[in-house]
């Protein structure tokens, strides 16, 4: 059965780094200073590393994607681009300011849109009496593109390191590593895992 591995517990002496892979993610990590002591053992949730612009086939289905809607207005001022939307559908909560923004030109289903990296949220701006639900975006001047349309249909991705789920596959193999240079002990592994719900 597929499995989320969601943490690790290290029963011993010291905290230890952790890498942990799957056969569907190789990504899960947990530097030692992450690990927090509790009831003598030393407890950490499993991070994942991803890639700027995320990688369509194998990020997108696992973060935390969220539409914002389509623009009405795509204003580029240098490497800044602001985002305004339609006063009838305010921005809402789950975008928030440092998430990746991609987008693309709306399509209609079936059609696939083919999402562009734009660069983070620096601020969200929502005062529908005043006329005002835009979001202002920083271009990632390495691996962003600016919009060329004033409609786009935008979308934001979380911090994948933040915003982590755990690990996904069927069977997790993880590899610890220790850089003290005093003898220290380790008696047992554990991992919080759970049924993965599709």
């Amino acid at each position: 059965m597929n499995k989320l591995f969601k943490t690790l517990s290290l029963e011993g002496d010291h905290a230890w780094a952790a890498t942990f892979v799957s056969e569907l993610q190789t990504t899960g990590f947990i530097n030692a200073p992450f690990f927090v002591e509790k009831e003598s053992d030393w407890f950490a949730y499993l991070r994942n590393q991803g890639t700027t612009p995320a990688s369509p086939s194998q990020e997108f289905p696992l973060r935390s994607a969220n539409g914002i809607g389509n623009s009405v207005t795509a204003v580029a001022v240098g490497t800044v681009v602001t985002f305004t939307f339609p006063l009838t559908r305010p921005i809402g909560s789950i975008p928030s300011i440092g998430d990746s923004i991609y987008y693309g030109e709306p399509v209609t289903p079936p059609a696939v849109l083919t999402p562009v990296y734009l660069g983070e949220i620096t601020s969200i701006n929502v005062d529908i009496p005043l006329g005002t639900n835009t979001i202002v975006v920083q271009q990632n001047t390495a691996s962003g593109t600016l919009p060329t349309l004033q409609e786009n249909y935008v979308m934001s991705l979380k911090n994948l390191i933040a915003e982590s789920h755990g690990i996904l596959g069927h069977y997790g193999v993880f590899t610890l590593t220790n850089t003290d240079t005093e003898a220290v002990e380790l008696f047992a592994v554990k991992s919080e895992v759970m049924k993965s719900y599709p």
